[in-house]
């Protein structure tokens, strides 16, 4: 197993991952599932959140961590 480590702002990384873990469960189906992990990718440790649920459209991807943005 590789091991990821974060480093940074304690406070905005716990509202970054409780912000899309917590997107990915209000927007999802029900009986839906969620997974979240961090895996390492090209040398550095990334935040990964996967569900069933409703997804994003391409055409508003680009906009999708504005503040306060919604589909």
């Amino acid at each position: 197993m590789t091991r990821s480590a974060l480093q940074g702002n304690t406070r905005l990384l716990d509202e970054m991952v409780g912000s899309l873990v917590s997107n990915a469960i209000r927007y999802n189906r029900r009986g839906g599932s969620v997974h979240a992990w961090v895996l390492p990718q090209d040398g550095h440790p990334c935040v990964w959140v996967s569900d069933t649920g409703i997804g994003i459209p391409e055409e508003a991807q680009p906009k999708a961590f504005e503040r306060f943005y919604r589909v």
